[in-house]
């Protein structure tokens, strides 16, 4: 979790201890609180990448459009509301349960948030956030 007064732009690092080939993660989440995974066949270590302003109520954050991208390709972006930027993930959840899905690559960038998720259909909502100062 964040320190009181900071919320969760992202996650900052995840790694799964375990190297066995069914080690996978099935969901990430960031909200306000802080970021949290959902790892299959693995323990795994995960931390959030927390901010703040100097009045935490000028920092708007939100999650983007929810997109169900396809199995093996790239899907379509999940994008922010106008007037908020893209600053990571707010959830990557495969759909599927099987051991051999899992998420093969993810982009964020200026557009939004896309996933490249490995035989199962995954869900997929860019985190998203309105500096002080901007309307929107």
């Amino acid at each position: 979790p964040c320190p009181e007064g900071y919320v969760a732009l992202g996650m900052a690092r995840l790694d799964l201890h375990s190297h066995g080939e069914a080690a996978n993660i099935n969901d990430l989440e960031c909200t306000d609180d802080g970021c949290r995974a959902w790892c299959h066949h693995s323990n795994c270590g995960l931390r959030s990448m927390c901010g703040k302003t100097f009045h935490k109520d000028e920092l708007h954050m939100t999650p983007g459009t929810v997109i169900k991208s396809p199995p093996n390709q790239w899907g379509p972006y999940s994008t922010c509301p106008s007037g908020h930027k893209v600053v990571g993930l707010a959830r990557l959840d495969m759909i599927s349960g099987e051991h051999n899905a899992n998420v093969n690559d993810f982009d964020c960038n200026d557009y939004g948030c896309r996933a490249w998720c490995h035989n199962t259909e995954c869900w997929v909502v860019a985190r998203c956030a309105r500096p002080p100062g901007l309307a929107a």
